[in-house]
């Protein structure tokens, strides 16, 4: 990245170990060492996941170049390991500051860092928000009908009857213990609205 260019961004880092960091990066010698390791290696699957598969081959060439990079500028490998994989800049700009989030059954993990800002936060939550709705957690459009989820488990769970009969009687609006007409057309769509409710789907 042009010196300019850089300018304009080192002042989105927080800290100087940040500008650190990214000066090291930006080095000549990095770019050696990088080009030693991971000529061929493509390395963007590693940036997207925020980590290294130890097992991969290609991971195992990241690694050994984070060892390098290491050894050669006294920083954690770590940090090494970060700056190989983050995005190219602007967004390794900032890559310490972003949210980590992940899906951990029904809960909703959210790392932050030390120097993570609410304004981190917020231009994560789009991402949260469609985790929440793919859970189907209570306030949403796909949250269950407890009405219907109940009379699913009385007929799958207790009554041991296949979900494709259970179905077909929600569908004909004769499914004991609900009333009410059916607004889900899809078999599948049924099972996964309510797999994470009735046991066993």
């Amino acid at each position: 990245m042009p010196d300019k260019s850089h300018s304009k961004y080192t002042s989105n880092l927080r800290g100087n170990q940040d500008i650190f960091l990214v000066d090291i990066m930006r080095s000549s010698e990095f770019r050696d060492i990088k080009e030693k390791h991971l000529k061929d290696i493509f390395i963007g699957i590693f940036g997207l996941l925020r980590r290294v598969d130890e097992h991969d081959e290609s991971g195992q060439k990241v690694l050994a170049c984070a060892d390098e990079i290491s050894d050669v500028f006294k920083i954690s490998k770590d940090n090494a390991v970060q700056l190989l994989i983050a995005p190219q800049a602007p967004a390794a700009y900032h890559m310490q500051y972003i949210p980590q989030i992940k899906r951990d059954g029904d809960d909703i993990v959210l790392r932050i860092g030390q120097k993570t800002t609410q304004a981190d936060i917020k231009e994560v939550w789009r991402h949260i928000k469609s985790l929440q709705r793919d859970i189907g957690g209570s306030g949403v459009k796909s949250s269950i009908n407890p009405e219907l989820a109940f009379s699913i488990h009385r007929q799958y769970v207790l009554k041991k009857r296949k979900m494709k009969d259970v179905f077909d009687d929600y569908r004909h609006n004769t499914l004991e213990g609900y009333e009410h007409s059916p607004t889900i057309e899809d078999e599948d769509e049924f099972r996964k609205r309510y797999k994470r409710v009735v046991k066993g789907l």
